[in-house]
């Protein structure tokens, strides 16, 4: 269901009262925060510039590990895992090297 667009959905309202994007004319979902096309599982964060090719390098490694799993027949847990350690073996997630810090 998710389609990647590279623009967030901005709502126009046409003369035959249709909702759809103002920038590329498909049909939009949602209001206010949750505002998007309506074949976008979610809302794409606003995500800054400088932090872009992190966040897209990530989107690359997690798809290559969603994509090599044997089975669809999974859960989103199974899913999650597979991503989280798929990062992990990237190196891009760490362990804290600190004491946490639990708030009194």
């Amino acid at each position: 269901m998710y389609r990647p667009y590279d623009h967030r959905a901005k709502e126009f309202i046409t003369e035959n009262y249709r909702r759809e994007c103002l920038i590329c004319g498909r049909p939009v979902t949602g209001a206010g925060p949750t505002l998007r096309h309506a074949d976008e599982a979610v809302r794409p964060a606003v995500i800054p510039a400088k932090d872009a090719a992190v966040v897209a390098a990530a989107a690359e490694i997690i798809e290559q590990a969603l994509a090599a799993m044997v089975t669809d027949r999974c859960t989103d847990t199974d899913r999650g895992r597979v991503a989280a350690e798929a990062l992990y073996y990237a190196g891009a997630l760490t362990g804290g090297r600190g004491r946490r810090r639990v708030p009194a």
